[in-house]
């Protein structure tokens, strides 16, 4: 190697060191991240394409637009999915396309996002059970529910919202049209029959369900 290519050898390595150093400098200076704005307000900012010029004041939704989190097929609406979840992935957050929510991790298990279910509501929820079964899995706005049954046979399965994240709610239980009795697979009596035109008030203790005789 000649003079000259030696001598530009070192500015190339001088050049990529002093990068590499300003880079590092940068990271450790600004410890807050923007994404589409150069003045973040948080550890990570993520404008939106219709923010005001400096990010910092929200526009109208635009395509494109939002933060995608990790996405996973998994039903996480019953109880105790501790898959992924431990002490050390403690706020991490998923969404689950089997039933269209976020989900966080606790430290032990998976638990939906939204606050808990409204105990208060009395908007009944209709349930066709003509074919067997029925499920409140995953609801958390309607605490009557009244189920349509087959005409005779064997008792519609009814499964109401997973225990874990229901605690001190209760549902009513209408068996509605139809003739066939309703069984309810997660309470602590799950071969007990409400039969035909009746009623059954069940409470949730966040173990299980307790049908009221």
């Amino acid at each position: 190697m000649n003079p000259n290519q030696t001598l530009v050898a070192v500015c190339n390595a001088f050049k990529k060191l002093t990068f590499t150093l300003f880079f590092l400098f940068a990271c450790s200076a600004f410890a807050q991240v923007g994404v589409g704005t150069q003045n973040p307000q948080a550890t990570l900012h993520v404008a939106g394409a219709n923010a005001n010029a400096n990010g910092t004041a929200p526009g109208a939704l635009a395509a494109g637009d939002g933060v995608i989190v990790t996405r996973v097929t998994d039903d996480l609406s019953g109880e105790n999915i501790t898959t992924g979840c431990s002490a050390a992935t403690r706020g991490a957050l998923v969404y689950s396309t089997n039933d269209s929510g976020y989900y966080t991790c606790n430290g032990t298990n998976w638990v939906a996002l939204g606050g808990r279910p409204d105990f208060t509501s009395t908007a009944t929820l209709a349930l066709d059970g003509s074919g067997g079964t029925a499920t409140m899995m995953g609801n958390t706005a309607n605490n009557i529910v009244e189920v349509t049954t087959a005409a005779f046979g064997a008792a519609t399965q009814l499964t109401l919202p997973a225990p874990a994240t229901n605690a001190g709610r209760i549902i009513l239980v209408v068996n509605g049209p139809g003739g066939a009795a309703v069984q309810v697979t997660n309470s602590y009596s799950p071969s007990g029959s409400i039969g035909a035109n009746s009623t059954r008030a069940f409470y949730c203790n966040g173990v299980t369900w307790f049908g009221a005789e």
